[in-house]
């Protein structure tokens, strides 16, 4: 079916796997016209050799975690290769403590990180451009963000480290042109901003 769709469709094709094992099936997928395959993180023994793998078949890679499943993850390392975290990515993950994010990453979007309470320090990659809105809100035990050297950093979403209560303080790269309203709400240990 897919195969037919893709010779017909104008647009890339979205291909999200709601099976368990995704390993045997994402070659078919590939080789059948899909532009994107996603799978769901409890469905896959070894998720990121799977990312890796559906990326080696040309295709793009997407991780599905589903809220209403609690995920132990205490560490992402987010490989190469990968420019945007979406919308939701990591949200409500509260037992994750340590994110790596890859010197590709250009996005870091609405709500990728939110309510990651036990996240305590991130190092944002020189080449991110946006941190959209909420991105890191409610992260309560954030108490460290780092820019890389030379970021290219131009834009925070509104209120994008709100509720991040232990940021005691933040050295804002010179890219920056757009804080939005309320980035830094209720940071009440907020002592030094370095613009």
């Amino acid at each position: 079916m897919i195969e037919a769709v893709a010779r017909k469709a104008e647009k890339p094709m979205d291909v999200h796997l709601m099976i368990v094992n995704p390993e045997k099936y994402v070659d078919r997928f590939a080789k059948a016209g899909a532009s994107m395959i996603s799978f769901h993180l409890n469905a896959s023994e070894d998720p990121g050799a799977l990312l890796k793998h559906i990326r080696s078949l040309g295709v793009k890679a997407g991780l599905v975690i589903n809220p209403d499943i609690p995920v132990p993850l205490e560490e992402i390392i987010v490989p190469n290769g990968v420019i945007s975290i979406g919308e939701n990515a990591f949200s409500g993950c509260i037992n994750l403590k340590t994110i790596i994010l890859p010197d590709s990453l250009t996005s870091i979007n609405q709500n990728a990180f939110t309510n990651c309470s036990s996240l305590s320090s991130v190092i944002i990659p020189s080449g991110v451009k946006s941190i959209g809105e909420y991105a890191f809100s409610g992260c309560s035990l954030l108490s460290s963000v780092t820019f890389e050297n030379d970021s290219q950093l131009q834009s925070i979403g509104d209120y994008a480290f709100s509720n991040c209560r232990l940021l005691s303080s933040i050295d804002i790269p010179n890219s920056v042109i757009s804080i939005g309203e309320m980035a830094f709400y209720c940071c009440f240990s907020l002592s030094s901003v370095a613009i």
